[in-house]
């Protein structure tokens, strides 16, 4: 908790929890109305204000918009997990952005910067929209978002940012971009959801847009590629983890420790030279091909990894009948390839997207 500046012009915010304590220490009487809790905390990390109401806040002297409560969460990293049609979550982070916010802080617990965060609660409010029932629904919502992303993405997204991550799905650390990417590729309902293969294709094409703004935008497409590779691989990732908890009103990430890392680092030790061999492959031929990110990944990128899956374990009738006698059922790969990667190769009906 900082110093209680006695002659600064703003009004106290932060320290106004300070003031009604020393107050209290001399015996004064503090009307409830205005009485401040214990947590140092800014007006703005409640998470129920409009833009405009911030705004008008901020006319009115409280300038304390990029201060971490007695945590260490600024009110930028406060986003709240139920949306509804009132609730804009972009319009929030996009006028903290526009007023200053530091977007490179880092984040309590965890290697990861607001950044990282911001990109993450983006994808989850993207794809919840997926668990609607009525299928007009989600197309009239899931546009909405989309168009709404691709205006405020240059806020929203900063593919220069990177974490001090060490995972082989990022070797150079982790940007927002790859950290929206592994957040849709660990989201658990893909495959309980219809016409999944469309809506991967088409989220691969809205990611694609978010991060074409940046100078290093061929980096990034070829940190999709690797990730989209890792994944498909089945690697296990060592960087942080975003954890869900729908009874918390934000999405906190933390580091794994150092354990954990080095079980994680020894389990993926024998398929890390093929990641090596198969992104290299990968990287030579998109650039030879010329071809967009997302119609390189849904033509020769799926083709060469469903082969490679494929190929990587073949069957074996006599370990196959082996295992049956102690009561294993093995199955064909053919019918494991559920993995959410591949589902950006399976184009069911075209994807038309505006931006």
């Amino acid at each position: 908790m900082p110093k209680l500046d006695l002659h600064q012009t703003t009004v106290p915010d932060t320290h106004a929890s300070q003031i009604c304590a020393a107050l209290a220490a001399r015996g004064k009487t503090i009307d409830p109305s205005i009485r401040v809790n214990s947590q140092y905390s800014s007006v703005y990390h409640h998470f129920t204000l409009y833009p405009r109401v911030m705004e008008e806040l901020l006319k009115i002297g409280f300038k304390q918009l990029d201060s971490p409560d007695s945590a260490g969460v600024t009110p930028i990293m406060r986003l709240y997990e139920g949306f509804s049609e009132q609730w804009n979550i972009i319009a929030r982070i996009s006028w903290f952005v526009s007023k200053g916010a530091d977007v490179n802080r880092k984040l309590p617990l965890s290697n990861a910067n607001a950044a990282h965060l911001i990109a993450v609660k983006v994808t989850r409010a993207l794809l919840a929209e997926l668990t609607l029932q009525k299928p007009e629904d989600i197309y009239t919502r899931w546009s909405r978002w989309e168009k709404e992303i691709y205006q405020h993405r240059e806020k929203l997204f900063h593919p220069d940012i990177v974490d001090s991550c060490t995972c082989a799905c990022c070797p150079r650390g982790c940007t927002p971009v790859s950290v929206a990417l592994r957040q849709a590729l660990r989201w658990d309902r893909w495959f309980s959801i219809a016409e999944r293969s469309f809506w991967f294709r088409r989220l691969m094409h809205s990611l694609n847009g978010w991060h074409q703004h940046s100078e290093n935008s061929e980096q990034t497409d070829r940190s999709i590629i690797r990730l989209l590779t890792f994944d498909g691989l089945g690697l296990k990732h060592t960087c942080c983890i975003e954890i869900d908890t729908k009874d918390r009103e934000t999405n906190e990430m933390r580091c794994r420790d150092e354990e954990e890392i080095a079980e994680i680092w020894q389990e993926n030790r024998p398929v890390i030279e093929t990641l090596e061999i198969l992104v290299s492959e990968f990287e030579a031929k998109f650039d030879e091909l010329g071809l967009s990110l997302v119609g390189f990944l849904e033509g020769y990128w799926h083709t060469r990894m469903t082969e490679h899956l494929l190929e990587r374990d073949p069957y074996n009738e006599e370990h196959d009948q082996g295992a049956r006698r102690i009561g294993v059922i093995l199955q064909a790969e053919e019918s494991k390839l559920d993995r959410v990667p591949l589902l950006i190769g399976a184009q069911v009906k075209e994807v038309d997207v505006d931006g």
